[in-house]
């Protein structure tokens, strides 16, 4: 089906700065919350798209 991209969104409501290091898990879940079978996920574009800084390594964030 090709590469799917989304942007997350991240709100602090805590009091104190969090760094975040890496990539989130990724899961696909059907409509009951359970593991979906049948559809696997790969890290990174694997040759899916050529646009440049897809597998460029992640960035802390605080």
């Amino acid at each position: 089906m090709g590469l799917r991209v989304v942007g997350l969104v991240l709100e602090n409501c805590g009091e104190r700065d969090y760094t975040l290091d890496g990539y989130p898990q990724v899961s696909l879940l059907d409509e009951d919350h359970e593991p979906t079978d049948g559809v696997k996920i790969f890290k990174g574009s694997g040759g899916i798209s050529t646009v440049t800084g897809f597998d460029d390594p992640p960035r802390p964030v605080t």
